[in-house]
């Protein structure tokens, strides 16, 4: 058999954007991914459900698998053919034992390849506002562990540490880091150097201490810091209030609850965590596909939503060839159910922008009484429309006086129960009435909640909840209230 080969990916600081554009071309390919502790959720997101995923972290002292059986478990499965991705945090061969791994890998003659990940010490750094380096405050970096084996100890050369000057960074130190700052200070180095300590770099719950050498100790406890935390040491930590721009976003710090009808974060999340908050999800429904018959003929297709295209396109194209979609016009909802669509290779002759079904309908309608300046349809052509049963009545009644339509529906959607607890949020955002009815059963009033329009406020309201209204029904507008709320408390 044909050995496979090894993938060792530097995840980079955690942020999934932080990845390289190599190891995500990289993980797409893998059959399967072997992880250490300090990959996030957010990067395993990017993973194709197709490749089997083994937790292999290591967290303090508590070791799920010894490094030789690690070393073991991707010879073997290399050998068994399969592509294997090693992925592990930061850069892996600063302080990740990747080096190891890859002579492991290498004296069984198997193929490998190493991808660069972006190093903490010089992401988390920046992100927390502290250059490494800066003319007159520093030319020199040098970086430390304070993690050492089981039964062993530290064993610096705090005097030599001391007369490099430059910046000393830390990694794996938080237990250890009094013993580390009693001996550089007992080795000359004047107690109140400057130092930071930055928990969670370049994660929405990144937290960032000031201090003293000789108080950092204490304001890390007062801050209930824990792992993963990197330190520096040093006067570029001056800069770190001036230069800081990741904590300073407008939403940093903020945790919302995002409900909506798909399993996986969308543009609503990135919007809000490009802001800085913290963002969770609750994916409202539950799907199950019906058995239906597409009609043989048909004028014009509208699809409503991404689920719409794949389910339907899937089964359009088990008997029938993409071109005998040619002269039909396609209409969508949104950019997201556009994009879908091209994944088939068809484009959209028209996308309403508007995020609801009710405008899309109206701008349809508008088309074939010559009032759509981006489309023109001829009135009494049969539309399709393939979406969920039980689907918005309105669009029917705006839409039925003008084409022959013909309601498919492909799937049936069933409401979910919230059952989680709200009260570690700052805002529940809702982008639909149907959302609003996973929450019927929890005592909601007076829970402050963000809705993208009026009838979605209305179904919030009935359940007692404190409602804003975003100013306009669009994704960019929720989180441009959201902002501007935040701008108005931070002024007071």
């Amino acid at each position: 058999m044909k050995k496979g080969k090894v993938y060792l990916i530097g995840a980079g600081p955690g942020y999934p954007g932080y990845l390289t554009l190599r190891g995500h071309q990289l993980l797409q390919r893998s059959d399967v991914v072997l992880y250490d502790h300090l990959i996030g959720k957010p990067i395993l997101n990017l993973i194709p459900d197709s490749a089997e995923q083994i937790y292999v972290g290591k967290h303090g002292s508590k070791h799920r698998y010894k490094q030789k059986e690690i070393n073991d478990m991707i010879v073997d499965l290399a050998t068994e053919g399969k592509t294997v991705a090693r992925l592990k945090g930061g850069d892996s061969f600063l302080f990740g034992r990747g080096a190891e791994e890859i002579l492991a890998i290498e004296a069984e003659g198997i193929a490998f390849e190493v991808v660069p990940g972006i190093p903490s010490p010089t992401s988390v750094s920046l992100l927390g506002g502290i250059p490494l380096t800066c003319r007159n405050k520093s030319s020199s970096i040098h970086i430390y562990t304070g993690h050492f084996r089981a039964g062993g100890k530290l064993d610096f050369d705090y005097k030599a540490m001391v007369n490099t000057g430059g910046t000393m960074v830390f990694l794996m130190s938080l237990g250890n880091m009094r013993e580390i700052a009693a001996g550089l200070m007992a080795a000359g180095l004047d107690p109140d150097t400057k130092a930071a300590a930055i928990m969670e770099g370049s994660q929405p719950g990144q937290r960032k201490v000031l201090a003293p050498l000789h108080q950092l100790c204490d304001a890390m406890e007062a801050a209930n810091f824990v792992s993963p935390v990197l330190i520096l040491v040093g006067a570029v930590c001056d800069y770190s209030e001036q230069l800081d721009w990741f904590t300073k976003r407008p939403l940093f710090g903020k945790r919302y609850l995002v409900t909506r009808v798909e399993d996986t974060p969308g543009r609503l999340t990135s919007l809000l965590e490009e802001e800085g908050a913290v963002v969770d999800h609750f994916a409202t429904v539950e799907y199950n596909a019906l058995s239906f018959v597409i009609p043989e003929k048909f004028d014009y297709l509208v699809f409503t939503s991404p689920r719409a295209v794949d389910t339907f396109m899937t089964a359009f194209l088990q008997d029938r060839d993409l071109r005998s979609l040619g002269g039909i016009k396609i209409a969508v909802l949104g950019d997201r159910t556009g994009a879908r669509l091209e994944k088939y290779h068809l484009r959209p002759d028209y996308i309403s922008s508007h995020p609801t079904g009710r405008a899309l309908a109206e701008n349809l309608a508008a088309a074939c009484q010559g009032e759509n300046p981006d489309l023109v349809l001829e009135k009494g052509k049969t539309m399709l429309l393939p979406r969920s049963a039980g689907g918005s009545t309105e669009i029917n009644k705006i839409l039925s006086p003008y084409y022959d339509l013909i309601d498919l529906h492909l799937y049936t959607v069933r409401p979910l129960e919230f059952a989680g607890d709200i009260s570690g949020y700052d805002q529940l955002l809702f982008t639909s009435a149907s959302a609003v009815r996973g929450f019927s059963k929890l005592n909601m009033q007076g829970k402050p909640a963000l809705c993208i329009g009026e009838i979605t406020a209305q179904a919030a309201k009935e359940l007692g909840m404190d409602i804003t209204v975003a100013r306009e029904a669009s994704l960019e507008s929720m989180v441009e209230t959201l902002v501007a709320q935040e701008s108005i408390i931070k002024q007071k």
